[in-house]
């Protein structure tokens, strides 16, 4: 008579594989947390700085013989590349940017707005762009009176 082997996993191995599972899920989801927090303070920078000097080099290349600026509407949670001497001159030609509600913009310049001087894309709009996310991490943009734009 031969003795049949049983293949197969125990009720309690089972148990104790899931229990490992959701420990190991519930250490990174903080980390995740995180992640994602940084991710959208990066991307937020990024595209700040991208808008700026898009601006910039369409005023320095005096692109429809005009100036061109960036209008930061933080209530709406967005920011704007407009043509013209004011945001709202050219509205069909906004070009627009969102970010997500986790992040704010403030800037220390009078005004929403940074416009770029045609032919030189210098700037009297000087100042700093804060950017923050909930966790309060903060990045930084400068804009200096010769167009200088740097992220911090």
């Amino acid at each position: 008579m031969q003795r049949k082997t049983q293949c197969g996993f125990t009720l309690m191995e089972l148990l104790l594989v899931i229990a490992i599972i959701a420990i190991m899920a519930a250490m990174a989801i903080p980390v995740l947390g995180t992640f994602i927090n940084r991710t959208q303070i990066d991307a937020t920078t990024d595209d700040v700085v991208s808008a700026l000097r898009y601006a910039q080099q369409k005023a320095a290349a005096s692109q429809e013989d005009s100036r061109y600026g960036v209008y930061f509407d933080d209530p709406n949670n967005a920011f704007y590349i407009f043509r013209g001497d004011a945001f709202g001159v050219n509205p069909s030609e906004n070009i627009k940017y969102t970010y997500p509600n986790a992040i704010t913009i403030s800037q220390s310049f009078v005004g929403n707005e940074v416009n770029f001087e045609k032919l030189h894309g210098t700037t009297a709009d000087t100042g700093t762009i804060t950017i923050t996310n909930t966790s309060g991490d903060t990045k930084q943009v400068t804009i200096n009176s010769a167009g200088t734009i740097e992220k911090n």
